[in-house]
């Protein structure tokens, strides 16, 4: 604790300006892809994007270890709609508990933080914390945040998915930096999904078929390469089931693996998440692929990620996978790497909230009323 106090002052002195604290800041910050995309560190949020990071920035709190800190808008508010969540699910029989508290930008200035763990590492988001007072030796270097920002462009999940095919599997994607490489790759595959190399929540992918494809569409794709410096084109899929795998890599470079997300999406928007047992998960995906399958994919899958990711990336990450059928219904491949998120997800925090009782089986959904974005625990 000393090292941190200025040299030559009186202790005491110190500890009466700043009341001196020791612990993780967790920040909820679901902007975060956006500001990747925009690489400004004065990047402003639309505001759906500040209208859910206000809504439910006590989400973090699930996160957190006991006496680390969550960045929340409102202490009462927070405070209120953590414990009606809380209650909620433990009327579904899941039990989590709530271990650390919550403050504001306002008192942000008058602790010490020896770590930050956000939703996710982005330039916008190290220069809120430095503007707020956390000390840049306790924050990622520009240069870190931007490793993990070309991590986290769309081509490393190109080139981790080549790495992932067996006989099980399916998937394509190409990174096209010319309007003409898009344009033969459409005629090439008919039907395609392209996508910025860096967007948020569905915003930044496209539909396109070659008998339809309009002047608006490719004016849009030439734009996202003047801007990104490429798009990813990919096949379109008849995707059965979204799901997804949640890892972890540590300092060492080792990648864990946390669990199952079965989620939903809308227009290739988050729209909820399941909340079961790992068991219970498997066994529903079992309807369409063997659990052997899924077994080899994440075992391949943490193979291939430590490889890429010593000494580039610590913390969580989530790769986004589907189950797609086979032509004329002769079953179903599994997608294994459709996107990578470096940093938490929802699904990560379904498993927080996830059962232990193979019986509870429940929906985490955000849904939009009164003007905020809410957290419903439902009914499946």
């Amino acid at each position: 604790m000393l090292q941190n106090i200025k040299k030559n002052s009186n202790f005491a002195e110190d500890y009466c300006i700043y009341h001196i604290l020791y612990m993780a800041l967790h920040v909820f910050n679901p902007e975060h892809d956006l500001a990747m995309a925009s690489n400004h560190p004065m990047f402003t949020a639309p505001h759906a994007a500040t209208s859910l990071r206000e809504s439910l920035c006590y989400l973090s709190v699930f996160f957190a270890q006991q006496n680390d800190q969550v960045l929340v808008s409102d202490i009462e508010i927070a405070h209120r709609r953590c414990s009606q969540l809380i209650a909620n699910l433990k009327r579904c029989s899941i039990d989590v508990q709530k271990h650390a508290t919550f403050l504001t930008y306002r008192e942000l200035r008058n602790i010490v933080i020896e770590n930050v763990e956000p939703w996710g590492w982005n330039r916008r988001l190290r220069m809120d914390m430095i503007l707020n007072g956390v000390s840049d030796r306790y924050l990622p270097t520009e240069e870190r945040v931007l490793e993990i920002r070309d991590l986290s462009n769309r081509k490393t999940a190109a080139e981790v998915l080549t790495l992932l095919q067996t006989k099980d599997t399916v998937g394509d994607m190409r990174y096209c930096t010319e309007l003409t490489e898009v344009e033969g790759t459409l005629c090439e595959w008919r039907q395609c999904v392209v996508k910025a190399p860096w967007s948020g929540s569905g915003r930044g992918v496209r539909f396109i078929t070659i008998d339809e494809v309009t002047p608006s569409q490719w004016g849009w794709v030439r734009n996202v390469i003047s801007r990104q410096g490429g798009i990813m084109v990919e096949p379109y899929y008849n995707k059965v089931k979204d799901f997804g795998m949640e890892f972890h890599c540590d300092a060492s470079g080792c990648v864990s693996y946390d669990g199952l997300s079965l989620f939903d999406t809308r227009n290739g928007a988050y729209t909820g998440n399941l909340l079961a047992t790992e068991d219970t998960k498997e066994r529903i995906m079992s309807q369409w692929l063997p659990v052997s399958v899924l077994h080899d994919a994440r075992d391949m899958l943490i193979y291939v990620l430590k490889q890429k990711l010593k000494d580039k990336y610590v913390g969580p990450l989530g790769v986004d996978m589907m189950v797609v059928a086979k032509e004329q219904g002769s079953g179903f491949y599994i997608h294994p790497c459709v996107e990578i998120n470096f940093r938490q997800t929802m699904g990560q925090l379904a498993l927080k909230m996830s059962p232990t009782d193979p019986e509870v089986i429940r929906v985490m959904r955000i849904v939009h009323e009164l003007n905020r974005y809410k957290l419903r625990i439902c009914s499946i």
